[in-house]
């Protein structure tokens, strides 16, 4: 399969699902992978470079300066894929990542080509919601993008079951919809599970231990997690 990916993502590209799935996993598994992005350095003309498994095309832009080229970028960038995409071998799907402007621009391309247009969603909609009211109306509007672009898309990838069960809450059809495997089984009986062996292996003995599995983007709340979590050993040591 020849799939297409357009990301939000900048050049160069450091991401473990972009880097570890896309352009390596797919590629091994016998699919040829373009995946479209722009640079955080100003370019005049498309560069096609070799990335994992896949092929990096890093379109033109103004860099990220000023206020004035980051929105010019994005203004120009369904631009900037139509004209690479004129280069481009017809692929037999189009991914779209957490892009709303290029999904929409995605839609006209299937209208013309019949290519089909596959969006992920990374970003669940309620850490949108805060207390400005500029942050709610910002997030009543993504929904409402989300919404259209749920509706409209041949399938989507919410990034989990919580995710996808959110969005047909919202009455969003569900069997359009293929979540993400999470990667610790959360049926795991943690009343069975001490951990031991773990604990162990790392030297940890009885001693207060959380796990993370994930990036470390500011968006994980990670800086929550650690203040929860002094908290938590605080206490342990005051009735220890």
């Amino acid at each position: 399969m020849n799939i297409l990916v357009i990301t939000t993502q900048r050049w160069p590209l450091e991401h473990p699902f972009m880097g570890e799935v896309l352009a390596k996993g797919l590629p091994e598994r016998g699919h040829r992978v373009t995946v479209m992005l722009q640079s955080d350095a100003r370019r005049g003309e498309v560069e096609k470079l070799p990335w994992h498994g896949a092929e990096a095309w890093v379109l033109p832009g103004r860099g990220r300066a000023t206020a004035f080229a980051r929105l010019a970028n994005v203004v120009s960038k369904p631009l900037q894929v139509s004209r690479a995409f004129r280069e481009l071998a017809k692929p037999d799907v189009i991914f779209i990542r957490n892009d709303f402007l290029l999904e929409f621009w995605a839609f006209g391309l299937r209208r013309r080509h019949g290519t089909p247009v596959v969006f992920q969603y990374s970003f669940p909609a309620a850490t949108a919601a805060r207390q400005s009211i500029t942050a709610r109306f910002s997030a009543a509007f993504q929904r409402v993008l989300l919404r259209a672009v749920v509706m409209r898309s041949d399938h989507v990838l919410p990034i989990s079951e919580w995710m996808k069960a959110e969005l047909v809450g919202w009455g969003l059809p569900g069997e359009k919809m293929t979540p993400f495997p999470l990667g610790v089984d959360g049926g795991l009986n943690l009343e069975r599970s001490t951990g031991g062996r773990v604990r162990s292996a790392l030297g940890l003995a009885d001693a207060p231990t959380a796990i993370y599995f994930g990036s470390m983007h500011p968006l994980r709340g990670l800086d929550f997690l650690l203040r929860a979590w002094a908290q938590v050993a605080a206490q342990r040591q005051r009735r220890g």
